[in-house]
Parts: structure tokens; C-alpha cells; sequence
């Protein structure tokens, strides 16, 4: 009896998404008028026949559970389970009932007679592409802008060492060579400190290539600044710093964490 309970569920159950409209309205779908925007046949063809080859995967789908509901039926009428059968009964009349919506469905896409539904569909189709366009657009002037501030940032580091350093003649070559290794290497992180740096709070992260990659979410109150760092080996630094000191430590495989140095701070006036 559980057994057959389970399995009428499992196909209820995964008929739910199968029998899903296919036109997904707004609340104020109904009070915009399409008549006077133009579509080409050519985009109405198309979606006609995008949507009767759903529908008739659609109905595809009803059939095969309604054929499984009547061996259920059969079965239920062998074993003598009165309570079972007008159970199945209902459901397969609510099947039926369901199949004939989509085959009256289909013959509508078929004999395209419902202009005004796949217009609106076009309509909706082209501006979700518009605004998908317009937030690559947007994501990429951020990208050129982050891009730009950090190029200011390593300019403004680079002009204030030039009172100092003996190699100023090279200072435009070393921005340049700075920005692009910075910008190289940024954009090769390993998809998996990606998506952990996400979940990482922002005293939390990796070293990748020299250059240090903070988690996303804030940093944690009182707790010093982690950084792991992987070398060639299997060897694995993990770089522990507070406003005093920097340690580093050293674990290998499964083995334990130990201590491999610890350097004092120095805060420059």
C-alpha cells in the first residue's frame, strides 16, 4: 500500500512542472495593447513553432503518465483496493481532461490563431533581451572602471617612490609591466577561489601569484587577517597577520599545520 502511494506521488509529483502555461503574464499583461507594435512573420513563425514543439513534448509527457495511471487502475482492480481505484480514477480523469487542453492547444499553434498571445510572447522575449544586453553593457563599464582605478592606484604608488629610487627612468615601464601582470593574473584566479572568495569574509582569502585576493563578505571582528597560498608539492602556506606580527605556516596533505616563521611588523610613520 506504501509502495503504491510513493509511486502515484513521484508521478504527480513530476507532472506538476510538465503542465506549467506556457505564457507566463505580468499583473498588468492585460491592460497593455500590442496592436499597434510590429513583428515580422518571420519572428511569429518562429515562435509558433517553438511553442508546438513544447506542447507536443508536453503532451508527450501526459500521455506516458496517463498510461501508467491506468496500469495502476488495472492493478488496483486485480488486488481488489476499492479505496485505490476511485483515487486513480480521478486522477486519470483529470489527465484526460488535461490532454485534451493541450491538444485543443496545439491545434490552435498549428492553425496559428492565437496572433495576439505569441505577439505579446515576442515582445516580452525581445525586451528580456534588451535588458540582458544592457546589464552586459553595464557590467562591462564597471569592469573598465575598476579596471581604470586600479591602474590611478599603482600610478599614484609608482610617483611617490620616484623621489626615492634610482630606476625613476624605468617608471613608466614598470607601471605598465605592474598593471599588466596584475591584470593578467586577476583575470586567470582559479574558477574555485572564485566562488569561495564569495563565501570568504574580507580578512580571509588567497594568495595567487603575489598578489592578494580578499573574500566578499565583511571582515570578522578581532581576528587576524588568513591567507592561503599553494605551492608546488602539494605544499600549502598559510599566512596568519595581525597589526604585529606575520606567520606563516606550513601544511603538507593531511599532515598537521607547523610553524615555519614569524615575522614582527613594522608600521611606517
Amino acid at each position: 500500500m506504501k509502495k503504491f502511494n510513493k509511486y502515484i506521488l513521484n508521478i504527480t509529483m513530476t507532472t506538476n512542472n510538465t503542465n506549467e502555461s506556457i505564457f507566463q503574464e505580468d499583473d498588468d499583461s492585460s491592460e497593455e495593447n500590442f496592436d499597434d507594435i510590429s513583428v515580422s512573420p518571420l519572428e511569429m513563425n518562429k515562435f509558433y513553432a517553438n511553442f508546438a514543439k513544447r506542447t507536443t513534448d508536453e503532451l508527450k509527457t501526459l500521455n506516458r503518465f496517463l498510461v501508467n495511471y491506468e496500469k495502476a487502475l488495472y492493478q488496483a482492480r486485480c488486488n481488489n483496493k476499492h479505496s485505490e481505484i476511485e483515487t486513480i480514477r480521478k486522477t486519470i480523469s483529470k489527465y484526460q481532461e488535461k490532454i485534451k487542453d493541450k491538444e485543443e492547444y496545439l491545434e490552435k499553434l498549428t492553425n496559428k490563431t492565437i496572433n495576439k498571445e505569441i505577439k505579446r510572447e515576442v515582445v516580452y522575449s525581445q525586451r528580456r533581451a534588451q535588458q540582458s544586453n544592457a546589464i552586459q553593457v553595464a557590467k562591462f563599464r564597471h569592469k573598465q572602471r575598476l579596471k581604470a582605478e586600479d591602474k590611478k592606484i599603482l600610478q599614484k604608488f609608482f610617483s611617490k617612490e620616484k623621489k626615492t629610487n634610482k630606476y625613476a627612468k624605468n617608471e613608466k615601464w614598470g607601471i605598465k609591466s605592474s598593471f599588466k601582470y596584475f591584470v593578467r593574473n586577476s583575470n586567470n584566479i582559479p574558477e574555485y577561489m572564485k566562488k569561495n572568495l564569495k563565501e570568504m569574509p574580507n580578512n580571509k582569502g588567497y594568495i595567487w601569484k603575489d598578489i592578494r585576493f580578499y573574500g566578499a563578505l565583511p571582515a570578522r571582528r578581532n581576528e587576524p587577517d588568513i591567507l592561503f597560498e599553494k605551492l608546488r608539492g602539494g605544499i600549502m602556506l598559510i599566512h596568519e597577520i595581525t597589526e604585529s606580527e606575520h606567520k606563516i605556516f606550513e601544511k603538507k596533505g593531511r599532515d598537521r599545520r607547523r610553524l615555519k616563521s614569524v615575522t614582527q611588523r613594522v608600521h611606517r610613520r
